[in-house]
């Protein structure tokens, strides 16, 4: 087997593994300033991602901007009606740290996320808020929106 076909393998190993997970846009979305076109969960075999305490995902999503920046920032929150409240463990807050900067108008790119969930988060359902924006026009922004369940840890 050639290096092609190793490498086109393992792609199509790697997308078998993620799910496309179900999303909405955010309600202050603009999808003209950027376009959200596929999250990518796993795992997240359902509607509602299902993370167990102490346990690892990957998060990714496509997006298309119609604006540049090399100065993003990017934060998950659980998305509550008086206000958002940033995710406990997440990383850091820059988004080049995830994604191909400067972003180009235009141009589909991917944010790549691996996230730890701690066994001290409650459980429960949360709607989470995924937002990127760009530091020097907030307006310029991508944001969705999806369904998370946090369960006890897996017996071993």
């Amino acid at each position: 087997m050639g290096l092609t076909e190793i490498v086109l393998f393992a792609a199509v190993l790697a997308c078998g593994t993620a799910h496309i997970a179900t999303y909405t846009l955010c309600e202050d979305s603009d999808e003209a300033i950027c376009k959200i076109s596929e999250v990518r969960i796993d795992p997240c075999p359902k509607k509602t991602c299902v993370f167990p305490q102490g346990s690892n995902a990957s998060m990714a999503f496509d997006f298309t901007p119609n604006f540049s920046s090399s100065n993003l920032k990017t934060m998950v929150y659980w998305a509550q009606g008086a206000g958002d409240i940033p995710f406990q463990g997440f990383g850091s807050d820059n988004a080049c740290d995830y994604t191909a900067c400067p972003t180009v108008p235009g141009q589909l790119q991917a944010l790549n996320y691996n996230l730890h969930v701690g066994r001290k988060l409650p459980k429960g359902s949360y709607p989470l808020r995924w937002k990127l924006w760009n530091v020097d026009n907030e307006a310029e922004k991508c944001c969705f929106r999806i369904n998370i369940r946090l369960t006890k840890p897996r017996s071993k």
